[in-house]
C-alpha cells in the first residue's frame, strides 16, 4: 500500500529548514520582489467606504484562503492511474504568517480548518503552523484599484462562477426581489473563465442596470501550470471572499446556487470516490465552512445554497421562465476548462457537460445549446472510444439506480 504523500509548504515569506526525509518541500510567495520564489498571484481590491473596514483577522482569512488554494493546486496527488483512495490523500503542513496570531493559534480554529479542508479535498490532514506577520507586502495584496461599497442600499452577496446555476440564481433574485447584488468571482488566471464571467456580468448589467456590482478576486499560480486541474479548495476561497464582503455590509450570510445533484456529487463509479469526487458545495462542506466563518465572525454566520432542492432541469427552466435564453450559450458548465480548444467552450464528455445536455433536452430548449459549444456532441457523434463511452454510460447507469430507489421509496410510502 502506498503511503499518502506529505508536503511541507511555506507561505508569504516564512523560511523553513528542510530537515525531514521523504517529504516534499514547497515554497509559495506572492512577493514579486522575490524573483527566485515568486509563484503565486493574489490580488485583492481595496474596499472603499470611508473607513478602514478590513480587520487583521479578515486580512488573514483572505491571505490564508489564497495560499490554501495555491497549495492545493501545487501539491500533486499522483498519476491518473492512482485510483486507490489512500494513494490520493495527502498530508499537508502549511506554514503561514498571520496578523491576529492569538486567534488563529487556538486549537478550536485549527481543528475547524483541518476538518473543513480535509473533507472538501479528501486529504488525510491539513496542519497549520502560524507565524507572526510583520505587516510587509501589504501593497502586494491590497493594490490601488478600489471596490466602492454603497452601504445605504439593500445588498445580497452572491457567488458568481459563470456557470448556469449561478446565472439562473442571480436572474431569479433580480426578478423576484428588489435586492441589489454584490457578485463575487474568483479568477485564477484561466482567461476563458474570466472572459465568461465578464461577458455575463455585462449582459446582466444591461438588462438590470444599477442592480449589481462585480467583485473579482484574482488568485492562482504563476508560471508553470498546476499538476491537478480540479480546484477542491475553491469553495473555501470563494466563501471567504463572500464572508468578508458580507460582514462589511453588516450581513450574516452569503448565497450560492448549485443544484442538488451536483452539490452531493454522488460517485458514479468506485474510482470516483474520495479525492476524485469534488465536494465544493456539498452540504457538509458548507456546514463546516459555516462553523469556521462563525468563529472568525464571533457570531453565527450562514452560507445558503438557494438551489439545494433543484435539479439541473429546474435550473434551465428558470432561464426559460424569465426569457433569458439569450444568455444560455455564454454560461459555461464544463469541468475541463483547461483542455478547451479555442472554438469550443465545453468538452462535451465530462459529467457536467452530460448533465447540462440532458437537462436542456428535458426542458425542451435544445436549439439554444447547439451553437457549436461542444468539442464532442454525444447526441450526434459516434462513441468511438472508451474515454467517450465511459462517462456517458456511468451517468446513465447511476440515473437508473436513482430511478429504482425513488420508485422503491414511493411504493413503500403507499
Amino acid at each position: 500500500m502506498n503511503e499518502p504523500g506529505k508536503y511541507i509548504v511555506s507561505c508569504n515569506g516564512v523560511n523553513i529548514k528542510e530537515t525531514e526525509r521523504n517529504v516534499r518541500y514547497i515554497k509559495l510567495n506572492h512577493n514579486k520582489e522575490d524573483k527566485e520564489s515568486y509563484n503565486v498571484k493574489i490580488k485583492l481590491l481595496k474596499f472603499t467606504t470611508g473607513q478602514n473596514i478590513l480587520s487583521d483577522r479578515k486580512r488573514d482569512l483572505l491571505e490564508i484562503a489564497g495560499y490554501v488554494f495555491a497549495t492545493d493546486r501545487k501539491c500533486t496527488r499522483g498519476s491518473k492511474n492512482s485510483v486507490e483512495m489512500h494513494s490520493w490523500s495527502r498530508t499537508i503542513d502549511l506554514h503561514i504568517k498571520v496578523r491576529d496570531i492569538k486567534f488563529w493559534n487556538t486549537e478550536a480554529v485549527k481543528k475547524k480548518l483541518n476538518e473543513a479542508l480535509s473533507f472538501m479535498t479528501g486529504d488525510k490532514k491539513w496542519n497549520f503552523v502560524f507565524h507572526q506577520h510583520d505587516g510587509d507586502m501589504e501593497e502586494d495584496l491590497f493594490g490601488e484599484e478600489s471596490f466602492v461599497i454603497d452601504s445605504n442600499k439593500k445588498i445580497r452577496v452572491v457567488l458568481f462562477s459563470g456557470g448556469l446555476d449561478s446565472l439562473a440564481g442571480i436572474i431569479e433574485l433580480l426578478e423576484t426581489t428588489n435586492d441589489n447584488l454584490c457578485l463575487v468571482s474568483h479568477q485564477s488566471g484561466n482567461q476563458s473563465v474570466a472572459s465568461t464571467q465578464n461577458k455575463l456580468f455585462e449582459e446582466i448589467e444591461k438588462q438590470y442596470p444599477n442592480r449589481c456590482w462585480h467583485y473579482k478576486y484574482k488568485c492562482g499560480l504563476t508560471g508553470r501550470q498546476s499538476a491537478d486541474e480540479s480546484q477542491r479548495t475553491r469553495s473555501f476561497l470563494f466563501n471567504s471572499i463572500a464572508y468578508t464582503l458580507s460582514s462589511t455590509y453588516k450581513l450574516n450570510e452569503n448565497t450560492l446556487f448549485e443544484n442538488a445533484i451536483t452539490s452531493f456529487n454522488f460517485a458514479e463509479t468506485q474510482d470516483m470516490m474520495n479525492s476524485r469526487s469534488s465536494r465544493t458545495t456539498h452540504p457538509k462542506t458548507l456546514g463546516l465552512l459555516t462553523e469556521l466563518l462563525s468563529q472568525v465572525n464571533n457570531e453565527p454566520y450562514r452560507i445558503k445554497n438557494g438551489y439545494y432542492n433543484k435539479s439541473k432541469t429546474d435550473v434551465v427552466n428558470v432561464l426559460k421562465k424569465y426569457d433569458k435564453l439569450n444568455l444560455f450559450d455564454v454560461a459555461v458548465s464544463c469541468s475541463a476548462t483547461r483542455q478547451h480548444r479555442s472554438k469550443h467552450s465545453h468538452c462535451g464528455i465530462c459529467s457536467q457537460c452530460i448533465d447540462r445536455r440532458i437537462a436542456v433536452y428535458s426542458a425542451g430548449i435544445e436549439r439554444h445549446d447547439e451553437n457549436g459549444l461542444y468539442e464532442f456532441d454525444f447526441t450526434i457523434e459516434d462513441l468511438d472510444s472508451f474515454e467517450k463511452r465511459k462517462p456517458l454510460s456511468d451517468y446513465i447507469h447511476q440515473a437508473k439506480i436513482f430511478q429504482k430507489k425513488i420508485l422503491m421509496v414511493f411504493m413503500m410510502s403507499l
